[in-house]
């Protein structure tokens, strides 16, 4: 029924000997006092401060329900992850379009929103770029008509937003996908 708290202070020396300090309040509920939660953030707000909510569920932000509606609604930042989710297709399809949404999280369109499983594929975003370098491998580009990604139990998310890197760097137009027998799922764009 409690609603716990802690409070760590972080600070380092900037460009010029400034000093930069922050601090991290990390409040946990349980099911009793989550409905609290709302009201107990908005009175350690302060003013114009930025404030970041780290939704650390394995919920996606949009089925959350009202606790997250309300959460998101008093920040600025939403940071979520998405890796191994439980159903992922939902999941997906779901978060993207409250990201494309009017209004992320209801906070207004100054909310950024957050994905820590887009951090993950860093490096293999770094490769294919590296790869299909027009100056490194001429005609690269041009020859590509088919592209299969393998990924392990937990990282459809992480395939997925490769996969709409890919295509968004190409320019591709997506023109359909389907659910085929198995844990396969196919895509189909259109390039010029």
């Amino acid at each position: 029924d409690q609603i716990t708290a802690s409070v760590a202070t972080h600070g380092r020396l900037a460009a010029g000997s400034q000093q930069v300090c922050g601090e991290v309040v990390s409040l946990r509920a349980g099911a009793p006092a989550a409905s609290r939660l709302p009201t107990t953030v908005r009175s350690l707000l302060l003013g114009d401060l930025p404030t970041a909510l780290w939704w650390a569920t394995p919920d996606s932000p949009p089925l959350a329900g009202d606790l997250f509606t309300d959460l998101s609604r008093l920040a600025d930042q939403v940071i979520y992850d998405s890796f191994a989710w439980a159903d992922p297709l939902r999941q997906i399809v779901v978060t993207a379009n409250w990201v494309a949404g009017p209004s992320a999280s209801g906070a207004g369109a100054t909310t950024v929103t957050s994905d820590l499983a887009w951090r993950r594929p860093k490096l293999w975003r770094r490769i294919i770029a590296q790869s299909l370098d027009p100056s490194l491998a001429p005609g690269a580009l041009d020859a590509i008509s088919e592209i299969h990604i393998e990924h392990g139990p937990h990282t459809l998310t992480q395939a997925w937003l490769l996969t709409g890197w890919l295509a968004f760097r190409l320019g591709w137009q997506p023109r359909g996908g389907k659910v085929l027998p198995g844990p396969e799922v196919s895509w189909s764009f259109q390039s010029d």
